[in-house]
């Protein structure tokens, strides 16, 4: 397996102080079909070098394991909660501009970290429910809105309708909808009926680079 470093290569958009625009220009729509869509900012956030280092540094990274083929197997990837230790300004004000643009709390905030191309998630839609879809006539899942940033190496981070994989491995590439390489600070949003409609995921890829996903999610109330 490459180390972590091996394959690391900083922009130079990625220097200096983290900063962003609230503003969010340049923000480009992407229907998915008629009701569904994601939102794409390419280097929303400039200066992700740093907060890269300070959440690699600070965070309490952990492994897990998950159960596949009736065996215990260790999950590609390392996550991290977002607390004191890894507390970040940016990451705050980030959060606060997100909840107002999309008018609702986006406030529960994650990492994952992807240390090197060997590193993945599998197709999956998110199911966490919230309590303030529990009382809605509408499937939580079809209401739920979720911001990604990334920081550092880009990755492919892939989209396909619900149910379109079966049998197909995670990078079948008939079966996507869409495919976006992700990093240096660009912000996607998946929008409602994403995770009730679609999957997503980001899948191995050779000489890739270090990248931390920063996750902002609806509170879970």
């Amino acid at each position: 397996m490459a180390s972590t470093s091996q394959y690391w290569q900083p922009s130079l958009f990625g220097r200096g102080e983290p900063s962003f625009d609230a503003a969010f220009p340049r923000l480009r729509r992407i229907p998915l079909d008629g009701r569904v869509y994601i939102e794409h900012l390419p280097r929303w956030l400039s200066g992700d070098i740093a907060l890269f280092e300070h959440l690699r540094s600070r965070s309490q990274w952990r492994g897990g394991k998950r159960w596949m083929y009736e065996r215990e197997v260790a999950v590609p990837r390392m996550t991290a909660g977002y607390d004191d230790d890894n507390r970040h300004p940016v990451i705050d004000a980030m959060s606060d501009a997100l909840s107002s643009r999309y008018q609702r709390p986006l406030s529960a905030i994650g990492l994952a970290y992807y240390r090197d191309g060997e590193d993945s998630v599998a197709w999956h839609g998110d199911r966490v429910e919230f309590g303030a879809a529990k009382a809605s006539t509408t499937p939580w899942d079809a209401q739920v809105v979720i911001a990604i940033v990334s920081l550092g190496e880009p990755r492919r981070f892939m989209l396909r309708r619900a149910g379109a994989g079966a049998g197909a491995g995670d990078d079948d590439e008939p079966r996507v909808s869409l495919s976006l390489n992700l990093g240096w600070g660009d912000l996607v949003v998946m929008g409602p009926g994403c995770q009730s409609d679609y999957e997503h995921c980001v899948p191995k890829q050779a000489k890739a680079g270090p990248r931390i996903s920063v996750q902002f999610r609806q509170r879970h109330e």
